[in-house]
């Protein structure tokens, strides 16, 4: 495990740009490979997004697929950003404001700054000089911001990535037959990464057992989350930590699909961890700052250990 977090933060520590994802995509499949899993990338392409899954193992012939992130989130510029892994829709409620206000604190500033230059500006030709110099640097911006400014520490997205490339090491010849992986991008937005995962499994008519991993490694809580259906397989999954282990569950709305992956799994499972708020739900308060630079390895190795031991 330790191995895994440590090549990802000091060779792939942003997994944000094309070329970033491409690096990230060929380090992952080399890696499963070794465990002896078979790997494909697959690529689409979404209007102006492209996508670029790895699917590791067979999916046609998989009990359970587990569904990672590996992919690394734009740059949030306030000073407080609260992301709910079992909440898509409250995650996308908290966002708006401190993913919107820097946008429009901006553009408010660059207003005042073109406004007033007027004021200091010794010739007509140096006025309208300095407000084409402003606008192009505000279209500049613009377009910077709807692309999106890297996070440059990602612990926690790294954790996912690890946790299941450890517990792929970790599963026996005949568990790996039952277990296949899927390694998302673009998990934000539309989600797209999921999207696609969702389309391969009903081309394929198959209604595995998708267990998600989100926000792992953060400490704190380490919580089941389960849709409509699958409060049984939560329980199993609770017991295969073992007793030692305090895992809780969550039961998780439709309402609470929406805005997330998980929208695209509505019977699926989300691996998740964190603290509660006052109304008792789990959030992580450290991502896409650059504050997000400590895993909780313990909890890891519980997760690893669960999903292992929760393979018949």
């Amino acid at each position: 495990m330790k191995e895994y977090l440590e090549y990802l933060t000091k060779h792939l520590p942003v997994r944000f740009s094309k070329r970033q994802k491409q690096n990230a995509a060929a380090w992952i499949s080399d890696e499963m490979e070794k465990q002896g899993y078979l790997c494909e990338t697959i690529r689409h392409k979404k209007y102006f997004t492209s996508v670029r899954n790895i699917v590791a193992g067979n999916l046609k012939q998989a009990k359970t697929i587990i569904v990672v992130p590996y992919d690394t989130p734009s740059r949030v510029f306030w000073h407080k950003f609260l992301y709910y892994p079992l909440d898509g829709n409250l995650s996308a409620r908290k966002s708006l404001f401190p993913m919107y206000v820097p946008i429009f604190l901006l553009y408010f500033l660059m207003l005042a700054l073109m406004y007033g230059i007027p004021y200091f500006m010794p010739t007509p030709e140096a006025v309208s000089a300095a407000y084409i110099a402003g606008i192009v640097l505000l279209v500049l911006i613009v377009a910077l911001l709807a692309k999106g400014i890297p996070t440059r520490k990602n612990a926690i997205y790294h954790a996912g990535v690890a946790a299941a490339l450890e517990l792929a090491a970790s599963l026996e010849k005949e568990q790996k037959r039952n277990v296949a992986f899927v390694f998302t991008d673009q998990n934000s937005g539309k989600f797209y990464g999921a999207y696609y995962v969702r389309l391969r499994l009903d081309e394929l008519k198959k209604s595995a057992q998708v267990i998600t991993l989100n926000g792992v490694g953060a400490g704190g809580e380490l919580v089941i989350g389960y849709t409509k259906g699958q409060k049984k397989n939560a329980q199993e999954l609770i017991k295969a930590a073992g007793k030692h282990h305090r895992v809780a569950s969550k039961s998780m709305d439709s309402e609470m699909l929406v805005q997330s992956a998980m929208q695209y799994f509505p019977k699926g499972i989300v691996v998740a961890s964190g603290v509660y708020d006052e109304k008792h739900n789990l959030y992580i308060d450290r991502l896409r700052r650059n504050h997000d630079d400590q895993v909780d390895e313990k909890q890891l190795e519980v997760i690893v250990s669960m999903l292992k031991n929760n393979q018949k």
